[in-house]
Parts: C-alpha cells; sequence; structure tokens
C-alpha cells in the first residue's frame, strides 16, 4: 500500500477535525482510503507551502492509491465546471467492466443515501465538501479526505466564500453518474 502523510503546522483541531470527518465517512460504512488515526506524528519537520522555512507539523498517515490502481477524480470541482460529462464518460472508459461499474454504482448509492434524509419529515441534508477520490480500475469510488456539513438545504453550497455547486446539483450529479453506470434495463 502506497501512503501519504496528512500534516498541518502545529495545530492539533485541524488533525483531529480531519480524523473526525474521516472516522464519521467510516461509520457510515462508506469506502473510504485506510488510514491509522492512532498514530498521530508531533513534531514533524514539513516546508510551508511557498516558504523554504521549516515548521513543526502534526500528522498522520493515509492512504493513496497510485495511478496504476485508480483513477482521482475532483467530483465537486467537476461539477461546479459543469465537466461532470466528461468525468462519467471518462470513468465509464477507465472501468470497463461490468462488474467494476456495478460495485462503484454501489459505493455512489451510498453516498446518495448518507446525504439524504432518512425519512420524508426532515428536509436537511449532509454533503461530503470537497468530495474527491478515486474510482478503482476493478470498481468502487473511494473517498478521500472529506470535509462533512450538516444540516443543509438542498440549495446550500458547503464554501459559499468558493463557488461550490449546491447540494441539489451534487446529488443531481451522483445520481445521473449512477444511471449511466448501471446496465441499461432490458424492455419486454
Amino acid at each position: 500500500m502506497t501512503v501519504m502523510l496528512i500534516c498541518f503546522p502545529g495545530c492539533k483541531e485541524l488533525i483531529e477535525s480531519a480524523i473526525h470527518f474521516l472516522d464519521t465517512i467510516r461509520k457510515a460504512k462508506l469506502n473510504l482510503v485506510v488510514y491509522n488515526s492512532e498514530s498521530v506524528m508531533r513534531n514533524i519537520t514539513c516546508p510551508e507551502e511557498h516558504n523554504p522555512v521549516k515548521k513543526t507539523c502534526i500528522g498522520f498517515v493515509q492512504e493513496w492509491i497510485t495511478a496504476d490502481l485508480g483513477q482521482r477524480v475532483l467530483f465537486n470541482e467537476n461539477v461546479f465546471k459543469k465537466t461532470e460529462d466528461a468525468m462519467i464518460s471518462e470513468i465509464k472508459n477507465y472501468q470497463t467492466t461490468p462488474e467494476a461499474k456495478e460495485k462503484t454504482v454501489k459505493d455512489l448509492q451510498k453516498i446518495v443515501a448518507w446525504m439524504t434524509p432518512a425519512d420524508d419529515k426532515c428536509t436537511m441534508y449532509k454533503q461530503i465538501c470537497n468530495l474527491d477520490g478515486f474510482f478503482k480500475e476493478t470498481g468502487g469510488f473511494v473517498i478521500h479526505s472529506p470535509i462533512i456539513k450538516y444540516n443543509m438545504k438542498l440549495e446550500d453550497y458547503c464554501h459559499i466564500e468558493k463557488a461550490d455547486p449546491t447540494n441539489k446539483r451534487i446529488l443531481a450529479v451522483l445520481k445521473k453518474f449512477i444511471k449511466e453506470l448501471s446496465p441499461a434495463e432490458k424492455s419486454s
């Protein structure tokens, strides 16, 4: 397994928040990268972006799926840029077997079910902000670095200051993806 170090400059709260989001996704039984929250590393020396000065960071190890095993996709970014048709087409061509596509459909259906209220009385949704992950060649969608928001309406955005897609749009594209990867229904 290839791993990457997730670290933040000296901020324990950011690491705890990242691990909390990963734990939440794992408890929801969604497909998620492997991570080790038990061994948070302290006093790691890391360069600051665009600055050669070294800082002390805190981090943990998380799985990274290499290009030979999966294709990384920035889902929300594709939805915002309205390039979801190209994204779907690329994954349809990448996952060539019906079994691979079936695994992916199941993972995407779990995400939709998790985001959607469990009953008709509640109108509040959940969203995985900055949804990105890996579409594995053998099938499935593995979530990477989730940030979760609760109590969202369909018209809400994860980050208003960024031009994110609405919750409604994310759900619509997930459902479109599911439909496109599912085998065509045979008419009788």
